[in-house]
């Protein structure tokens, strides 16, 4: 925003703002790739694995091949409790969200479940990780 002091010196009374484009900092020569945006509507769905306090889930979401999903778009840790008072080796929850979409139909609860159960499979076989029922 532009000095108001300097403003009132040309009569302005509103606010203005003024910015500068480096053009040298701008390099001509990248290849830029795009997508196009879907435009049917995202579906996030929450998995919640009980692990104890050494399991590392960052290096589980890392391991987890989302290519081999059809729907998956991201999977992240949404929400971690630890639960002090019990003095069980699977004290802390750990909640998972995937988004899933596609970029050519709306999901049905049928394409949905699916993914989610593939997904609550690959925890459970390849990770040794019990999840929480809803």
């Amino acid at each position: 925003m532009v000095s108001s002091s300097f403003m009132s010196d040309f009569g302005i009374k509103d606010e203005v703002f003024a910015f500068e484009i480096v053009m040298d900092n701008i390099l001509a020569d990248t290849n830029a790739t795009y997508k196009d945006i879907s435009q049917f509507p995202s579906v996030r769905k929450d998995i919640t694995l009980m692990t104890s306090e050494n399991n590392n889930i960052l290096k589980l979401i890392d391991k987890i091949d989302k290519s081999s999903y059809k729907y998956m778009k991201n999977i992240r840790i949404k929400d971690i409790f630890i639960d002090k008072d019990n003095l069980q080796s699977n004290n802390r929850h750990v909640t998972l969200e995937a988004c899933l979409q596609s970029n050519k139909k709306t999901l049905s609860d049928k394409d949905i479940s699916s993914e989610i159960n593939k997904l609550i499979s690959e925890i459970k076989n390849r990770f040794k990780l019990n999840i929480k029922d809803a």
